[in-house]
């Protein structure tokens, strides 16, 4: 079984989608990841590839890593569109990407710790991603 960045993309996607604050939606195509304001396009990321780049790898600690570099700069188009941070951490600051494998899924979050997150994502089975 080899990992899919096609298939990362799309569930990247699918669960940041699901929490972005309105007027953003995400489209994924490929290995890309596309941001859109109000359907406007204003940003992509395209780290998917890396997964396939690298398939040698766990496949838990790859798309760990492959994930939260997504989400960060996923993100920041956000942010640098808004003109503000999201999401917003308790002090007021930016809460952070972060991620997590376990034996198999994949667990995603903003902010600094998994238990207090600010925005946790529907965690993404890890059998998802393999073709």
């Amino acid at each position: 079984m080899r990992p899919s960045s096609e298939k990362l993309a799309r569930a990247l996607a699918d669960r940041l989608g699901e929490v972005l604050p309105p007027p953003y939606a995400l489209g994924a195509a490929g290995f890309w990841i596309y941001v859109y304001a109000g359907g406007e396009l204003i940003g992509n990321d395209v780290a998917a590839q890396i997964v396939e780049d690298h398939g040698d790898e766990p496949l838990g600690g790859l798309v760990e890593r492959v994930s939260g570099s997504m989400l960060s700069g996923l993100q920041d188009v956000v942010v640098t569109h808004r003109t503000t941070w999201w999401p917003v951490d308790g002090a007021g600051g930016m809460a952070m990407p972060n991620t997590r494998a376990d034996e198999h899924r994949l667990h995603l979050w903003f902010g600094d710790r998994e238990s207090g997150a600010v925005v946790t994502l529907r965690p993404i089975d890890l059998s998802e991603l393999v073709e």
